[in-house]
């Protein structure tokens, strides 16, 4: 199927011929040696084969075991419904079905925070430095195995210690958002196999409408767009600098969000501003974006470098009411005024919103 649907090249053919390695060498020179005396004998003269029927209790063992596998592949596609705390955004033992090249998951963050109740301290660990990939961040159990792990290298916190994590990503496409609620602690929380994962994030689908036009926005503008879509309550914080000359602009597609400069060791935050659907800001320096609406928000950081100056971006790091983030490169944020739209954010906001409803009937999503 996945040669039918997918090109993959000879791969398949070459895994074919490759089986017979994993045989016993004494049934490969048997086969060879068969192959050979076929081809060599004198074939003039009959040969009489005495054939022996299989007995009753053979064939009922071939039977079965046909009638078992059968059922097995025809049972394994939904093998979720029961395993369910294997499922996340992708169905089944760690997206290894028939339609595990149809998700396609970027993660754009991953924030490890361990917090030490007794030294009263909080720290941030680097997950590559743990292990070089990706996937475990996608999986309930692994999240929880990843936790523990940190926990037994650090035998003299382990009892009085909680790890949280803040991890983002998009679903072929969609908004960048959070995979895993950023209060829970991973280590006291329970998981189980049969039953589903009540501490990852559901996927937003009901903004699945605005994918085509987020798309079409980046093909249609240079300047560098970043979609983000948060829960109620939740909150992003978002460390810049500004040493490279770009303009950044907050707007928002949908929902309601409050956004508040702050700086580092200052005493007092500054104002916050209120921006609902089809309004916009600029932003520079460390701001705070929290969604405040009663439903998900959804926004863009559009990056636009002004002459003379090199290409930008925004970077968040999302957090569940902590006001620190991770320091991200090529990100300018200004002032906190509401503003009129870049040319980029018309391109994603305005005319999105206008076309949002003849989305909703022209337009589906996998």
């Amino acid at each position: 199927m996945n040669a039918t649907m997918f090109t993959i090249g000879m791969f398949p053919y070459v895994c074919a011929a490759m089986i017979p390695v994993f045989c016993e060498p004494k049934t490969m020179s048997k086969m060879l040696r068969s192959a050979v005396e076929s081809v060599w004998n004198d074939k003039s003269g009959p040969k009489s084969v005495d054939y022996k029927p299989p007995t009753r209790t053979k064939q009922n063992v071939i039977v079965t075991g046909m009638c078992v596998y059968t059922a097995l592949q025809l049972f394994l596609p939904y093998s979720h419904i029961l395993t369910q705390g294997y499922n996340g955004w992708r169905n089944g033992l760690y997206g290894y079905s028939w339609d595990m090249m149809v998700y396609n998951v970027e993660v754009a963050k991953v924030e490890v925070k361990v917090l030490d109740h007794v030294r009263r301290e909080q720290f941030f660990l680097d997950p590559q430095s743990w292990t070089n990939n990706n996937k475990w961040m996608l999986h309930g159990d692994m999240l929880k195995q990843f936790a523990e792990c940190v926990a037994a290298n650090m035998p003299d916190r382990r009892d009085n210690m909680s790890i949280q994590m803040d991890i983002w990503g998009s679903l072929n496409g969609r908004f960048h958002q959070r995979l895993v609620n950023p209060k829970v602690d991973l280590l006291n929380v329970s998981w189980s196999p049969w039953s589903p994962v009540p501490w990852l994030m559901p996927l937003i689908r009901h903004l699945d409408r605005w994918r085509p036009l987020m798309m079409d926005a980046k093909r249609n503008t240079d300047d560098d767009l970043l979609f983000f879509a948060d829960f109620p309550g939740m909150t992003v914080t978002n460390d810049a600098n500004d040493r490279e000359a770009t303009t950044t602009t907050l707007a928002v597609l949908e929902g309601a969000v409050a956004v508040r400069e702050s700086q580092i060791g200052a005493i007092d935050d500054n104002g916050t501003v209120r921006l609902v659907s089809g309004e916009a800001m600029d932003v520079t320096g460390r701001h705070v974006v929290t969604t405040v609406s009663a439903t998900p928000s959804c926004y863009v950081f559009a990056s636009t470098a002004e002459s003379g100056g090199g290409g930008g971006g925004c970077g968040a790091s999302g957090h569940g009411g902590v006001d620190r983030g991770v320091s991200t490169q090529h990100a300018a944020v200004g002032g906190n005024r509401a503003k009129s739209c870049s040319k980029a954010c018309y391109a994603s906001a305005l005319h999105a919103i206008r076309d949002a409803f003849s989305a909703l009937f022209f337009r589906t999503a996998v």
